[in-house]
């Protein structure tokens, strides 16, 4: 896999939990590990890398990249390997992860992998896995002043990359909320670990530029903006923040990246919170993204499960609820993992997993649903689909999403 910056650089990366990874635990050494886990909780070098990273970070340019390297020629693992193309690939997709909160002290106790233990083969398997990370990584900082303000140690940030995440959207209404160093960390972070960011950058620029991961011989672009406040959080010319959603902004991002690409990946965070039903607006902006040449549509936001739309042939999922999320809510008992097929057509079919992500149940561990619960969950999500698309059904029964959706019965 190669992932390439918004300078066109590429950097080739190892991927998933078979080839090393950096890892790192905030946590303590103390009892309480699994069973065939290994205690992470090394705080030293856990301070050492964040001492590390944060050094890296406030060296940076302006557009995310460091500097060029001797030597560094620009080409991809990719080229130089010359693999042979996938007729098709998949994507995983999931939604809010925030591991503080009231999942601190239990992903403290029990490893940064733990809150993917249960959902770790389904993004694995996976050709592309994305994600929304809605905290930054940090120690520093000054809270900004609104209701929830959310940060999260340095330390679980090697989860992301051990669950088989290649890239992870940061347009959204918290990843500035301790300022801009805890942001700058996170960009150097992921960046260490591999993953790629999107939506979030040291200028708006760098924010709309998107990132592009190669994988299987296929090249997604991955792109995010947010439709939230505070719009402090929003990036402009000359100040670091996320990619606030501007029609005409955001088309002229995918077309800047569609040439170059094989699928582009949009994700929104936008919508109502607590709120099944779309709001107009973010039917509009879907509609617009796909009209500009998006592949798929990622929504977040909402913290609970909206409908799937098929709009020209091409899935938008306008809200897949909590992931690993540290939130007691009694209102965010249930999400979604999103799984869409692409071969040289365009949108093959997809697959819906349904999760309990109850904390009282699954202790922040998104597990999938069998039986009974998953089957009503996926009526819930027909039925919140239904006024999406004419009145038809998108999902068939055990989750799986034609290439075009069932007929309603008159």
């Amino acid at each position: 896999m190669s992932i390439r910056r918004p300078d066109g650089r590429t950097d080739a990366r190892a991927r998933r939990s078979g080839s090393p990874a950096l890892s790192f635990s905030a946590g303590t050494d103390a009892g309480g590990i699994p069973p065939g886990r290994t205690g992470l909780g090394n705080r030293a070098a856990g301070f050492l890398f964040l001492a590390i990273v944060t050094a890296w970070a406030g060296s940076c340019g302006r557009d995310n990249a460091p500097a060029a390297r001797s030597g560094d020629s620009g080409r991809t693992a990719a080229a130089t390997a010359a693999p042979s193309r996938k007729t098709s690939v998949t994507l995983a997709a999931v939604g809010d992860v925030m591991l503080a909160g009231s999942a601190l002290p239990v992903v403290e106790r029990f490893g940064p992998d733990y809150p993917f233990d249960s959902t770790r083969t389904l993004l694995q398997s996976a050709d592309f896995a994305i994600g929304n990370l809605e905290a930054p990584f940090g120690t520093g900082g000054r809270p900004f002043q609104k209701t929830y303000t959310f940060r999260v140690p340095p330390g679980f940030a090697g989860g992301l990359r051990n669950a088989g995440f290649d890239a992870i959207n940061l347009a959204n209404n918290h990843i500035l909320d301790f300022g801009e160093q805890p942001f700058r960390v996170t960009l150097a972070i992921l960046d260490s670990l591999g993953i790629a960011a999107c939506g979030a950058g040291l200028n708006r620029r760098a924010a709309e530029a998107g990132a592009i991961v190669d994988r299987g011989g296929w090249k997604a672009a991955f792109l995010g903006f947010s439709l939230t406040y505070p719009d402090a959080f929003w990036a402009t010319a000359s100040k670091p923040g996320t990619a606030f959603a501007v029609k005409e902004r955001v088309a002229a991002a995918i077309d800047s990246l569609r040439p170059a690409v094989d699928l582009v990946i949009v994700s929104f965070h936008w919508g109502k919170e607590l709120h099944g039903t779309p709001q107009p607006y973010q039917r509009e902006f879907a509609h617009a993204a796909i009209d500009a040449g998006a592949d798929c549509v990622i929504g977040h936001h909402p913290h609970v499960l909206q409908g799937f739309e098929l709009y020209r042939g091409k899935p938008i999922a306008y809200s897949l609820g909590n992931f690993a999320f540290g939130s007691k809510s009694v209102s965010c008992r249930e999400s979604a993992l999103f799984i869409a097929s692409f071969d040289s057509s365009g949108f093959a079919g997809g697959r819906v997993v349904p999760l309990c992500v109850d904390y009282k149940k699954v202790q922040y561990q998104p597990r999938p649903m069998t039986g009974a619960a998953a089957d009503r969950l996926i009526a819930e999500l027909n039925r919140l689909s239904e006024k999406l698309n004419n009145g038809a059904k998108p999902l068939l029964p055990g989750g799986e999403m034609p290439p075009a959706p069932a007929v309603p019965v008159r």
